[in-house]
């Protein structure tokens, strides 16, 4: 990263991480503050990292002609969601009935996969704990890209695997790249897990190698000791990245 480098601030809580590919339920939702405060969602449809209203297909479903649900399929969402939509229609729209499945899948998102933490989630919305098992366990059936780690994705925690073609570049998921598009992953609009768009950026140890796209320090919280920088991509793009300080090129 260039030496004159700008830092966006933190401007929402810290979040304990959405890491694609440590549980099915971390991919579905993307409201995850901090794990010992998990917010309440109340209107906010947590599908993608951008906690977007418009990513709840299965809220909002409809009746096929043999009565059942049918949610519509958004080629802009997140690989997991549209697989969710497509395959998981009705368990989904059950879970998205109830604020409390709602507030019960981001509680969880929120743990990155301590028991201690999930089981606390469990307690606080029992009455959901059937329901999002449901639909975890049909996307963990119908839904094999729920628990993938696409470009950009948080690789660091043990038993982290990147898709084939990528490899783990010690916090993310990376790969060789000439220009923006060659860094796509599976969130959503082909952006990362957090729904931010990825970047090719120069890195003095890898050379032109994919970075994990943000808005703010609150993105980059899967990637621990990095932070969100404004630089210039390999193809002459002002871009927000995680990066590991204002005055490093890399991690």
């Amino acid at each position: 990263m260039e030496a004159g480098s700008q830092r966006i601030g933190l401007r929402s809580p810290a979040r304990a991480g959405v890491f694609a590919g440590a549980c099915v339920i971390a991919t579905l939702s993307g409201c995850s503050p901090d794990a010992s405060h998990p917010r309440e969602l109340g209107d906010c449809v947590p599908l993608e990292s951008g906690c977007s209203a418009s990513v709840a297909r299965g809220a909002t479903s409809s009746s096929g002609e043999d009565g059942s649900a049918t949610c519509p399929v958004n080629p802009a969402d997140s690989k997991c969601t549209q697989c969710a939509n497509a395959r998981c229609c009705s368990t989904l729209t059950a879970c998205f009935a109830t604020s409390s499945c709602q507030n019960l899948m981001s509680c969880e998102a929120s743990c990155g996969g301590y028991a201690g933490c999930v089981t606390a989630c469990q307690q606080q919305y029992p009455g959901s704990v059937t329901t999002l098992a449901d639909l975890s366990s049909c996307a963990n059936l119908k839904c094999p890209v729920c628990s993938e780690l696409g470009v950009g994705d948080s690789c660091h925690l043990p038993g982290s695997t990147c898709n084939p073609g990528l490899s783990c570049g010690g916090l993310w998921c990376t790969k060789a790249c000439a220009r923006a598009s060659d860094c796509a992953g599976l969130g959503a609009a082909g952006g990362n897990a957090a729904g931010q768009p990825n970047a090719c950026i120069f890195s003095p140890s890898e050379g032109d190698v994919c970075f994990p796209g943000c808005s703010t320090d609150a993105d980059c919280a899967p990637f621990p000791g990095t932070y969100c920088l404004v630089t210039t991509s390999v193809d002459r793009l002002s871009v927000a990245i995680c990066a590991s300080s204002p005055d490093a090129s890399t991690e």
